[in-house]
């Protein structure tokens, strides 16, 4: 490493590791409880449960990357497995947390999956295919509908007001879907005749238009 420039490349490449074991020295001084914990309580009868072993898991966060090994208890009354330290953590059933989960879909909604890609890794150092990319993205658009994206009757109603100063006719409202993964025929169709599911746009990416 012979400049600044040097220097400044080869630690963001270890970036990821190096605040990885810082995240996890954290969550073993604020969360040791968790990993010494022995017994505890089964969330469905209220039966004890004794800790099973200790295993381990990925965990990726936009911050760093590192191993986590936790303590396993299982309820033999009803099948139930369970790992106090995940839900104590909030983390996702994914490798991959909700903060990086939140970018990959922010960056896959407002530009190319393969732009997406390469300004994650430029922006991270760590890599995201672009089909990784575009499945994070359709991950959380299934869980969503037009009225929890569209514009709110308030926001409509003011956006037709400030557009209507000054003018004599009253301005057109459009509402536009893209790759909404949705049929096309409405159920409410006239004819009587059987109906298949109708054919499904598989666009790239879901947005929601209003002028």
């Amino acid at each position: 490493m012979e400049d600044l420039g040097d220097i400044s490349k080869a630690v963001f490449q270890e970036r990821a590791e190096i605040l990885g074991r810082l995240i996890l020295g954290l969550i073993e001084r604020k969360f040791g409880h968790f990993l010494n914990q022995e017994d505890c309580e089964c969330s469905h009868c209220g039966k004890g449960m004794q800790r099973q072993g200790d295993l381990s898991r990925h965990i990726q966060t936009l911050a760093g990357e590192f191993e986590l090994s936790r303590p396993y208890f299982y309820c033999r009354a009803c099948r139930f497995g369970y790992y106090p330290l995940d839900e104590a953590l909030g983390l996702s059933e994914s490798s991959k947390q909700y903060d990086v989960q939140d970018v990959e879909a922010w960056l896959s909604s407002e530009t190319a999956y393969e732009t997406a890609s390469e300004t994650y890794e430029r922006i991270t150092g760590m890599k995201r295919s672009e089909h990784h990319m575009h499945e994070a993205a359709n991950a959380i658009a299934q869980e969503v509908g037009i009225l929890d994206v569209c514009p709110s009757r308030e926001e409509i109603e003011k956006k037709r007001e400030d557009m209507s100063k000054g003018k004599f006719r009253r301005p057109v409202m459009m509402l536009a879907l893209d790759g909404a993964h949705g049929p096309m025929r409405p159920e409410s169709a006239p004819s009587q005749r059987k109906k298949g599911r109708g054919r499904v746009e598989r666009d790239q990416r879901f947005s929601v238009l209003s002028c």
